[in-house]
C-alpha cells in the first residue's frame, strides 16, 4: 500500500502548489510488517517516471491551483481505474554508520542536505508499481492513523520526521483514546472535510465524531 502526501497545510491545500511532499509505503511480508516513510525537499520524493516526464509551467501550476486543486489525486485515481498502471524505479544511496562520522563538509543526517552523486552513488534495487485503488478506502485510510505505532518503527537520526511517525506506522486501530468511535468495528466514513490529528481537542468534536474521516 502506497500514500502520497503533502506536508504542510491540509487535504484543502492544491496539489500543483509548492509544498515539500511525501511518499510512504507498508509492505505486508512473512516477517512482519515493514513500512517506508520518504520526505523531500522542496520537491516530489519521486522525480522521474520510466515514460518520462510532462510537467507544469508556473502559469498552469497556478491555473490548475483554482481550477483543480485535487489534479494529481485525480490523475491517478482515473489512470488506475482505467486498468492502467503507473511506474517509477526504486533508487537508494548507501553508507555505513562508521563512514557518517569521517564526513566533515556536512551532516549526512540532516535531511535539508543532499548527498552528492559522485560520492554516494545511486542504487537501483527494484521497481514500485500502482496497479489498484484501495477497494475498502474507509479501513485502508484508517490504518495511517496518527496514533497508531507498531512498537519498532526507528525514527531518523535528526528527528525531522518525529511528527510523521504515527501517520506511518502500521497496526490496529487506535489505543490512545478508548472513548473514540473508529475503535469500534465496522468503521464509517463520514463527510468531514478534516479533523485534528493530536488528541487535545475535546471542545471542537464530540467524541463521536471527531475520528470518523481518516486525514
Amino acid at each position: 500500500m502506497v500514500r502520497f502526501s503533502t506536508t504542510t497545510y491540509g487535504r484543502e491545500y492544491p496539489d500543483s502548489a509548492r509544498n515539500l511532499r511525501g511518499i510512504a509505503m507498508k509492505f505486508n511480508t512473512d516477517e512482519g510488517n515493514y513500512d517506508i516513510l520518504c520526505v523531500n525537499f522542496p520537491v516530489f520524493f519521486v522525480l522521474d517516471p520510466t515514460q518520462g516526464l510532462d510537467n507544469f509551467s508556473d502559469a498552469e501550476g497556478m491555473r490548475m491551483c483554482g481550477e483543480d486543486p485535487d489534479y494529481a489525486k485525480n490523475d491517478l485515481w482515473q489512470h488506475l481505474d482505467n486498468g492502467e498502471t503507473c511506474e517509477f524505479k526504486f533508487q537508494i544511496q548507501m553508507t555505513s554508520e562508521g563512514e557518517i562520522h569521517k564526513v566533515a563538509d556536512f551532516y549526512p543526517c540532516d535531511a535539508t542536505k543532499i548527498w552528492p552523486e559522485e560520492r554516494y552513488t545511486y542504487l537501483e534495487f527494484g521497481r514500485v508499481s500502482f496497479h489498484q485503488i484501495p477497494v475498502n478506502y474507509p479501513f485502508r485510510t484508517h490504518q495511517y492513523h496518527p496514533l497508531a505505532r507498531n512498537g519498532r518503527l526507528r525514527c531518523d537520526a535528526n528527528g525531522s520526521v518525529e511528527s510523521n511517525i504515527y501517520p506511518n506506522s502500521f497496526t490496529q486501530p487506535p489505543r490512545a483514546r478508548l472513548d473514540l468511535t473508529c475503535n469500534e468495528k465496522p468503521q464509517s466514513l463520514q463527510g468531514y472535510l478534516a479533523r485534528k490529528s493530536h488528541s487535545h481537542h475535546e471542545n471542537e468534536f464530540s467524541p463521536d465524531t471527531e475520528y470518523v474521516q481518516a486525514r
